[in-house]
């Protein structure tokens, strides 16, 4: 038997991971974008092998053709996961990436991954003593309540204003406006305003006459929400269907000028309902 090698040279790889526990998603996904083709590989990571306009890059081997600047290529993906445990999103990268070696610790080194954060679907299952907000975003004012499509909800935490997590309301048919975020690292127990030290997460800044120690962090609720967003509202998942980017959102001021505040428990639910005032 005579083995024959076919040596290709890849354009770099895509990761998807959890946005909150930033852990990599291993099971099938659906990912296409135009004029770009996609394989993945054992690690679960979605290489890519051809892209439109880098067709030189592929049959070269000492070395990648000078004739593309490094990042020219912008490249829009879409994702769909067909299991419903994650939100379908949009993201955005350049190609070509940097090939030399010596660059790998470098963001856009061909030897590193293109990390893509997904956001968790209401049928999403936390695991067990997670700290979970069950959120239903509607228009305020609405009656009957009208569930809002596609809007960002950051976690913040009201002592210091630090990032906990993030989390995106559905679009799709009966779990419309529905949103479930998970906040990793609760403590069991924290400081309470009468530490002494000013470090309490009661929101005041400083030490009070409560306890020492109390059971409850208490976060910040900001919402941002994309009235240009469409979707198509049905319950079938379909890969040609609009979605949002949440990255974009990111880069948004929240929709609401004061945002809604909650007292989250280690390894508790929490249900709410949060309010968004229509353009």
């Amino acid at each position: 038997m005579k083995l024959e090698q076919t040596p290709r040279r890849v354009l770099g790889a895509v990761r998807f991971i959890d946005v909150n526990t930033k852990l990599r998603i291993a099971e099938p996904l659906w990912v296409q974008a135009a004029g770009v083709r996609f394989v993945q590989n054992r690690s679960g990571y979605y290489v890519v092998m051809r892209a439109k306009g880098l067709d030189d890059h592929r049959e070269l081997f000492d070395g990648p053709p000078d004739t593309t600047p490094l990042g020219s290529l912008d490249v829009e993906l879409k994702v769909v996961d067909p299991a419903w445990r994650y939100l379908p999103r949009r993201a955005r990268f350049t190609l070509p990436r940097d090939a030399e070696p010596d660059h790998a610790g470098k963001e856009d080194s061909l030897f590193r991954p293109i990390d893509v954060a997904l956001f968790p679907s209401p049928a999403h299952v936390a695991e067990t003593g997670a700290t979970v907000i069950r959120a239903t975003v509607i228009a305020q004012g609405s009656d009957p309540p009208v569930r809002l499509p596609g809007v960002l909800i950051r976690v913040l935490r009201a002592s210091d204003d630090k990032l906990l997590s993030l989390g995106m309301s559905d679009w799709r048919g009966r779990p419309r406006g529905e949103a479930t975020v998970i906040v990793p690292g609760i403590p069991v127990t924290t400081w309470g305003d009468g530490n002494g030290n000013g470090n309490g997460d009661n929101g005041n800044g400083g030490a009070g006459d409560g306890p020492v120690l109390v059971h409850e962090t208490l976060v910040i609720l900001e919402v941002v929400f994309d009235a240009a967003f469409q979707p198509v509202d049905r319950d079938l998942i379909d890969p040609n269907d609009p979605v949002p980017d949440p990255d974009s959102l990111q880069t948004k001021p929240p929709t609401v000028p004061t945002p809604a505040s909650a007292k989250l428990v280690s390894g508790r639910e929490l249900p709410v309902t949060l309010q968004v005032p229509m353009p």
